[in-house]
């Protein structure tokens, strides 16, 4: 429960920055995955069962690694402009 509730407050926190303006459709996007996220995380509290709780961590896990890959191709894109 406290994991969840962890995870919960780190997927409301991304939420919350989401840029619409900015970020146009793929702010739209991400809020929809963390609207998912956030009810997978809701019902595995709610019934214990850890298949909601897989399916936010593949999730955020894809985001994750997607993140890391725009850095590394940013950082790419930076030493070669230099």
């Amino acid at each position: 429960g406290e994991m969840i509730g962890r995870a919960y407050d780190i997927v409301m926190e991304l939420a919350s920055t989401l840029d619409f303006e900015v970020g146009g459709d793929i702010a739209k996007n991400l809020e929809q995955l963390y609207i998912y996220v956030l009810e997978e995380l809701t019902r595995a509290n709610i019934t214990a069962d850890n298949k909601h709780f897989d399916n936010s961590l593949k999730i955020l896990t894809i985001l994750y690694d997607g993140w890391l890959k725009a850095i590394e191709s940013l950082k790419k894109k930076e030493s070669q402009g230099a």
